[in-house]
C-alpha cells in the first residue's frame, strides 16, 4: 500500500522571522513573561546584538503574531500599509503571513536607529525576496501620496503603530479612511496600553465604522473595520474581544 503524500507544512512566521534577523547578526528576544524576570522585561519583541537591546521601540509580541495569523487565515488582504516601521519586525511579519500581498511602510526616521532601519529593512527584504518596502515620510501628511505611488491608491489592511496618542490615532485614521477598500481593516497597536480608548471611540462614532478592542493581545490592540464578518467574530471569541472579556476586565478593575 502506497503511503499518501501530504503537502509540506508551512513554517510558522515567528520561526522565519527569527531566522531572517539571525542571518544579519541580530538576536530576537520575545514572549518573555514578567513574572519570570522580576518585571524587568515585557512580552513584546526586543532586537538584540552582543547581549544588548538596540532600541526602546519594541515589536509586536508572540501572541500578537498569533493573533494576526488567525485573522489572516480567513482574510487575505492584497495591499498592506504600515505606519511606523522601527526595525521592520511588524512589516516582515505581515508580509510573511500574506505572501501574495504587497507591504509598504511609512517611517519618519526621526532618530538615528529608525533612520538606519529604513534602508536596512529594504536591503533585508530585497535579499530575502520579501515584498516589503519602507518609504521615509510622516503620517498623516504623506500617507495619501505614498499609498498612491506604492500601493496604487488602495489599502486593504493597515497596521498603525506610530505616535501613541488619541489625537495622532484620529489623524492617522482620517488619512487612511478614504483609501480603505470595501472590506478594509485597520489594526491599531497599544490602544489600551497607552490609554487611547478616547481616540478609538471617536473614530467609531464619527467615521461610520465598527471598532473592537482585543484584551487578549499584549498591548490591548484594536481593530477598526468596514464590515462585520464571521472571521472577525471568531477572532473576538479567541482573543478577548467579546462581551465576556469586557465583563472580566470591568470586574477585576473594580475589585
Amino acid at each position: 500500500m502506497t503511503a499518501k503524500k501530504t503537502a509540506p507544512r508551512k513554517q510558522p512566521a515567528i520561526a522565519t522571522l527569527v531566522e531572517l534577523y539571525g542571518r544579519h547578526g541580530f538576536e530576537i528576544l520575545t514572549g518573555m513573561q514578567a513574572k519570570f524576570v522580576n518585571g524587568k522585561l515585557t512580552d513584546s519583541t526586543y532586537i538584540v546584538k552582543n547581549m544588548s537591546t538596540l532600541t526602546g521601540h519594541l515589536g509586536i509580541s508572540l501572541v500578537e503574531i498569533y493573533f494576526l495569523e488567525t485573522l489572516f487565515f480567513d482574510y487575505q488582504p492584497k495591499n498592506i500599509f504600515v505606519v511606523g516601521n522601527s526595525f521592520g519586525w511588524s512589516s516582515f511579519a505581515l508580509a510573511l503571513m500574506n505572501p501574495n500581498s504587497k507591504v509598504v511602510a511609512i517611517e519618519i526616521g526621526a532618530e538615528p536607529f529608525t533612520q538606519e532601519w529604513i534602508g536596512r529593512t529594504n536591503e533585508m527584504a530585497q535579499e530575502a525576496g520579501i515584498a516589503v518596502k519602507v518609504v521615509q515620510g510622516s503620517s498623516p501628511e504623506d500617507t495619501a501620496a505614498i499609498v498612491r505611488d506604492h500601493l496604487g491608491g488602495r489599502i486593504d489592511f493597515a497596521f498603525v503603530d506610530g505616535i501613541h496618542t488619541s489625537e495622532a490615532m484620529k489623524a492617522d485614521f482620517a488619512a487612511i479612511d478614504p483609501l480603505l477598500s470595501e472590506n478594509g481593516i485597520v489594526l491599531f497597536h497599544d490602544v489600551v496600553a497607552f490609554k487611547m480608548m478616547p481616540g478609538l471611540e471617536y473614530i467609531r462614532d464619527n467615521f461610520g465604522v465598527g471598532a473592537n478592542v482585543f484584551y487578549g493581545t499584549s498591548s490591548g490592540a484594536a481593530l477598526v473595520f468596514k464590515k462585520q464578518s464571521a472571521a472577525l467574530e471568531r477572532l473576538r471569541a479567541s482573543f478577548g474581544g467579546n462581551a465576556l472579556a469586557e465583563a472580566a476586565v470591568k470586574h477585576f478593575q473594580a475589585a
